[in-house]
C-alpha cells in the first residue's frame, strides 16, 4: 500500500486539480499520474482527505506512453505486437481515410463489444464461447481505449496495489453543479483491458432479495431468472474475507462497537457460507462476514480474490491458458468514436475507432450482427452522444445529427459518501495492516429517528446507509494514522443525480458531469454522521480512538442544517458511477428497453399524446456495464455488473441464434437451429439448478470452488508482471 508522510490535515477544499476556463464550456485539465508524479506527492506530504476534490488528486489521465497493440489469438490474426507511432491518441481530424477492420477473411462481426472493462471482458467472452457452444458462425470483436492486460502494460494484480494502479489507469472528468459552482468530487473512469476490475478494491456484495425483486420487475424477469444471473456471476468469482489473518485492533474495536451497553451499538455480521449464527470457521479461526447487506451490523466484506491475495478479474478470461474462444478478437488501444447507423428505422452498421494514427470502421454482420456498448457509465454516454443518441439540446449544440432524442442518456447516480474521522491514539508501530486493501470492515446502519416537531415538521424515519471502515493509512482519505468510517447513500435519489455530457465531438476529450440538487442525499449522509458519532462514543470511552478530526470540531453535529451544509461542500464518493443508460420496461424511466436495446426516444421526449410505453428501439444496439443497471446496487455494484453481463450476453446470443434459425434454408436446419436458440447455456443451467436447489438462496464460491478456475492464469500473469516491473509493487 502506498504511504504518504504528513502530520496535519489539508485545509478544507484544498484542490489538487487545476480547473481551466468556464465550467459551461471547458473540461478539466490534469497532469499525468506517472509513478514519479506519485512520488512527488509523497515527498510533499499531500493528503487525500474527504475534503479534497479527488482521489490521488484526481491526476489520473491515462499514461501517454506508447502501448502495444495485439489483435488477438483468433484464426488468421497476426498476434505480433506493434508499437503505435505516436504517444498522443489521434483525434478524428488526424485521419484521412477509414479502413475496414478485418481479421483474415472476416470483414464483418457477429458482435462488436465496445469497452473491455469488467463487463466488456465477461460479455465478449460469453458471446464468443456461446457461439462456439451452439456451433454458430461469426466472430466477436472487443475494443478498448487502453493498454492490453499483459505483464508489460497491465496493472499489478496484488490486491494491496489497488490504489497505485488506480492512479495510473484512471481517467478524470470535469464535474460541476447545475448552478455552475464547483462540485467536490472529480469523477474518474478507467482505461485498459479489464477496466476497474483490474485495480479496484474488489469488494463484492450480493444484492438483497428485496432489491433483486425490484430489479426483476423493472426488467420483466421472473425472480428465479434474476437470481440465476446473479448465481452465474457468483459461480465464476472466488470470494474471500478482506482480512486473511486476525488483526488485534479490529478484533478489539469490533467488540467495542458491538458492546450492548451502548444503546446505539451494532451487531456482528453473520456469514452466509453456512455459519451457525455465531460466526463461521474459516480455516482455523472465526470470521464474521456476510456477502449481502444486513441492517445495523459490522463485519468483513468479501473480496474477489484468491488465497494468495491476487485479485480475480474477468480479464483473466482473455489470457492465454484460460481456454479463450478462438473466435474472440481483442484490440487494445482502440479509441471508439461512434456507431454509424443506416435507414429510417436506424440500424447499427459500423463502429468507428482509431488505433494510433490509423482510423478503422468495424462492420456489423448483416446476418443478425449487433453492437454492445460496455464502456461503463461514463464511456457509454460518450459513444452514444457522439453517435447522435442523447438529449437533443446537447447534440444540436455540437452540430451532431440527431438519430435519437433520448434525454435519459447520461442521467446517472453514484454513491456519495462523507468521512467521520478520529485520532489514532496508539503507537504508530501498532498500526493494523487493514486486511489486503486497507478497508477490511463495512457497517450497515440506519439513521437516527426524530420526533415530529410542534410546528408540524414530519418525523424522520430511519433510513439505511452503508459505511466503509478503516484505520491506519486508509487511502484515499488519509495519509496519516487515523480511524474513520464513511457513511454513504445506499439508494441515492435518481432525480437528483447527474447528467453526463460530451463537450466536443473528439473521442479523446473527457466528459462533463453536471450534478443536480442532491439535498436529500446530503442530509442522509449528515444523519449517517450523527449515527456514527453515537456508535463511536463507546470506542472513545474505551480509549480506542481519540478526538474527532472530521467533521472538524467547530461543526456542530447536532445542528442538522449546518452539518448538511458541511456535507454538501466536503462529501466524497465511492466512485460507483451507474445507471446513465439504464435498462427497463418503463420508457419514461429507462434509456434502453428490457432487452438492453437503446430507445429512439425516452423520458420527457416521449410524445405526451402517445399511450405506448415502449417506443421504437435501435434493434441491434444494446448497452451493458454499470450504465445499464436499472437502479444502483445498495452496496458495491461489482456483483451486479457481472450478473447483468450474463443477462446481456444471454439476450444477445439468443437473438442471434433465432436469426440463424429464421434464415436456415431447409426444415431440418431450421429445427436444429431453433432448438439451439432456446437451449440455456451450460453456465446458466448450472446457476439455475443451484437456485432451485437452494430455494432462491444465492451461494458463494471460495477459491477452488469457482468455475472456470483461473488461479493458475492469475499466477502466470503475476510472474510476467514481476519480471517486467522488478522494482514496482506495494512494498516499493
Amino acid at each position: 500500500m502506498l504511504r504518504y508522510s504528513a502530520k496535519t490535515l489539508l485545509k478544507p477544499r484544498a484542490s489538487l486539480v487545476r480547473r481551466c476556463g468556464s465550467p459551461l464550456n471547458q473540461v478539466a485539465t490534469f497532469s499525468s499520474a506517472t509513478k514519479s508524479g506519485v512520488d512527488d506527492r509523497k515527498s510533499k506530504g499531500l493528503l487525500f482527505t474527504g475534503v479534497a476534490v479527488g482521489v490521488a488528486g484526481a491526476a489520473w489521465l491515462m499514461q501517454e506512453n506508447s502501448r502495444s497493440y495485439c489483435a488477438g489469438a483468433a484464426d488468421g490474426v497476426d498476434g505480433s505486437c506493434k508499437r503505435t507511432s505516436s504517444h498522443r491518441r489521434p483525434g478524428p481530424h488526424d485521419i484521412s481515410q477509414d479502413e475496414v477492420f478485418s481479421v483474415g477473411d472476416t470483414k464483418d462481426f457477429a458482435f462488436i463489444v465496445a469497452g473491455a472493462g469488467s463487463a466488456g471482458c465477461l460479455t465478449a467472452y460469453l458471446l464468443a464461447k456461446w457461439l462456439e457452444d451452439r456451433q454458430l458462425p461469426g466472430k466477436v470483436l472487443l475494443l478498448d481505449r487502453g493498454p492490453d492486460f499483459d505483464g508489460q502494460n497491465g496493472p499489478d494484480p496484488v490486491m494491496e496495489s489497488w490504489f497505485g494502479n488506480w492512479g495510473i489507469f484512471g481517467e478524470a472528468h470535469a464535474a460541476y453543479r447545475e448552478d455552475g459552482s464547483d462540485y467536490p468530487v472529480t469523477p474518474t473512469s478507467h482505461n485498459g483491458v479489464g477496466g476497474c476490475g483490474t485495480h479496484d478494491t474488489r469488494i463484492s456484495f450480493i444484492v438483497r432479495a428485496e432489491q433483486r425483486k425490484r430489479v426483476a420487475e423493472k426488467m420483466g424477469w421472473t425472480e428465479e431468472q434474476c437470481a440465476m444471473y446473479f448465481q452465474a456471476a457468483l459461480d465464476m468469482i472466488p470470494l474471500l474475507p478482506a482480512m486473511p489473518e486476525e488483526e488485534e485492533f479490529y478484533t478489539t474495536i469490533v467488540k467495542s462497537l458491538t458492546d450492548p451497553s451502548n444503546p446505539f451499538h451494532l451487531n456482528r455480521l453473520i456469514d452466509n457460507f453456512g455459519g451457525n449464527g455465531n460466526g463461521s470457521k474459516f480455516g482455523d479461526r472465526d470470521v464474521y462476514i456476510r456477502a449481502e447487506p444486513v441492517r445495523d451490523t459490522i463485519g468483513q466484506p468479501l473480496l474477489a480474490m484468491y488465497n494468495n491475495e491476487l485479485r480475480w478479474t474477468s480479464a483473466y478470461l482473455l489470457r492465454p491458458g484460460a481456454h479463450r474462444p478462438r473466435n474472440l478478437v481483442v484490440v487494445p488501444n482502440a479509441v471508439v468514436d461512434k456507431v454509424v447507423f443506416a435507414g429510417e428505422q436506424p440500424v447499427a452498421t459500423e463502429v468507428k475507432f482509431s488505433v494510433g494514427n490509423k482510423h478503422f470502421r468495424a462492420v456489423v454482420s448483416p446476418k443478425g450482427g449487433e453492437v454492445a456498448l460496455t464502456s461503463g457509465a461514463i464511456g457509454n454516454v460518450g459513444i452514444l452522444q457522439r453517435s447522435g443518441v442523447g438529449p437533443r439540446q446537447v447534440l444540436e449544440k455540437l452540430h451532431i445529427p440527431v438519430v435519437a432524442d433520448n434525454p435519459l442518456v447520461g442521467r446517472g447516480v453514484d454513491h456519495p459518501e462523507i468521512s467521520i474521522m478520529y485520532e489514532w491514539v496508539r503507537k504508530v508501530d501498532d498500526l493494523p495492516r487493514g486486511g489486503v486493501n486497507g478497508w477490511p470492515m463495512v457497517l450497515f446502519a440506519t439513521t437516527l429517528p426524530t420526533e415530529a416537531k410542534v410546528d408540524g415538521t414530519p418525523a424522520h424515519q430511519p433510513v439505511d446507509f452503508m459505511a466503509h471502515f478503516g484505520a491506519g493509512y486508509a487511502e484515499p482519505y488519509t495519509a496519516f494514522p487515523s480511524v474513520l468510517a464513511t457513511p454513504n447513500c445506499m439508494q441515492p435519489s435518481l432525480q437528483a443525480g447527474y447528467l453526463a455530457t460530451i463537450t466536443s465531438t473528439r473521442p479523446t476529450d473527457s466528459l462533463l458531469l453536471t450534478h443536480m440538487n442532491q439535498h436529500m442525499d446530503w442530509e442522509l449522509m449528515a444523519r449517517g454522521v450523527q449515527r456514527m458519532e453515537k456508535v463511536f462514543a463507546q470506542a472513545q470511552k474505551d480509549r480506542l480512538v481519540g478526538q474527532r478530526l472530521l467533521p472538524p470540531m467547530e461543526v456542530n453535529l447536532q445542528d442538522l442544517a449546518a452539518l448538511t451544509d458541511y456535507v454538501k461542500e466536503n462529501h466524497f464518493t465511492v466512485f460507483h458511477w451507474a445507471c446513465t443508460t439504464r435498462a427497463g420496461k418503463d420508457a419514461h424511466d429507462a434509456a434502453a428497453d428490457e432487452a438492453f436495446r437503446v430507445r429512439l426516444t425516452a423520458g420527457t421526449a416521449i410524445d405526451a399524446s402517445t399511450t405506448s410505453s415502449s417506443p421504437a428501439v435501435v434493434a441491434n444496439l444494446r448497452v451493458g456495464s454499470a450504465s445499464a443497471l436499472p437502479e444502483i446496487s445498495e452496496a458495491n455494484p461489482h456483483m451486479s455488473i457481472h450478473a447483468f453481463s450474463f443477462a446481456l450476453a444471454h439476450t444477445l446470443v439468443d437473438a442471434y441464434a433465432q436469426t440463424a434459425a429464421n434464415e436456415a434454408t431447409c426444415a431440418c436446419q431450421r429445427k436444429k437451429a431453433a432448438a439451439l436458440a432456446t437451449t440455456l447455456p451450460v453456465e446458466l443451467q448450472r446457476a439455475q439448478h443451484t437456485v432451485q436447489e437452494s430455494h432462491g438462496r444465492l451461494v458463494v464460491r471460495r477459491d477452488g470452488e469457482e468455475w472456470p478456475k483461473l488461479g493458475r492464469v492469475a499466477l502466470e500473469y503475476y510472474a510476467q508482471w514481476k519480471q517486467a516491473h522488478p522494482d514496482d509493487g506495494p512494498d516499493n
